[in-house]
């Protein structure tokens, strides 16, 4: 649910509000529309929102607990920084979380949310040629439904983490690339999680273990180059 520009946001109950708000801003972290490092205006958001202080608030401790901002006392909230440390981390951790919670997906795997996969996948596969930030969404997604399959209360908040600078990392090679390049990675990415979803489908472990790895590693080489040629948007001053 996503309030239209013409819509009142006062037509709108409050918690509807509340949770349009949350959902709002994490698309915005994800999007890079609100950039690494930026600081959120409170009482812009309030009037934008409808919503008063109190529980724009509450939105900011969840959300601040998920990684996407960082709450500091007697300061604005920030959108969590991305830095070469934080980069480093992510490749260090990425490939373990994610192969441990598709392992266990494809373990765990029934009809029913291979199903929920495939609609998923179906809908990149329709939105290839249109906007990037609704791709990213859309792996998102597919990420947090594979995490509910593997159903591991120890790796489901670190997937969440992982899955803000997975989105920020894929936007910003988009944003390097040609539109005819940029469409061509989409596809792979798309081929890519066909493949998965195939071998979860299969209850196959040790293929989906081969995919997420092989393509940790292209990850990792493609994060490499653009940070050396400074095209990572790494938060001014933070390394």
């Amino acid at each position: 649910m996503k309030l239209s520009q013409s819509a009142n946001a006062s037509d709108v109950a409050p918690e509807d509000r509340k949770a349009v708000f949350i959902d709002e801003l994490r698309r915005r972290v994800l999007s890079m529309a609100l950039a690494p490092g930026a600081a959120l205006d409170e009482l812009a958001l309030v009037k934008e929102f409808g919503l008063s202080r109190p529980p724009i608030r509450e939105a900011f401790r969840k959300i601040a607990a998920e990684g996407y901002i960082v709450l500091k006392a007697n300061q604005a909230p920030r959108v969590t920084h991305v830095s070469h440390t934080a980069l480093r981390d992510f490749f260090h951790a990425a490939p373990l979380v994610y192969d441990a919670t598709m392992q266990l997906a494809a373990r765990n795997s029934t009809p029913e949310t291979v199903a929920n996969l495939r609609r998923i996948q179906n809908r990149y596969r329709n939105g290839l040629s249109g906007k990037v930030d609704e791709l990213l969404y859309l792996v998102d997604e597919l990420y947090i439904e594979l995490g509910n399959m593997a159903n591991n209360g120890f790796l489901i908040p670190s997937l969440r983490r992982l899955l803000i600078d997975h989105a920020r990392l894929e936007k910003t090679w988009h944003l390097s690339l040609t539109q005819h390049d940029s469409l061509r990675m989409r596809r792979i990415v798309c081929m890519l999680h066909d493949q998965i979803v195939d071998a979860i489908e299969e209850h196959n472990q040790r293929r989906v273990s081969y995919l997420i790895q092989r393509w940790m590693r292209v990850a990792c080489r493609t994060a490499y180059n653009l940070s050396a040629t400074s095209r990572w948007p790494l938060t001014q001053g933070s390394r």
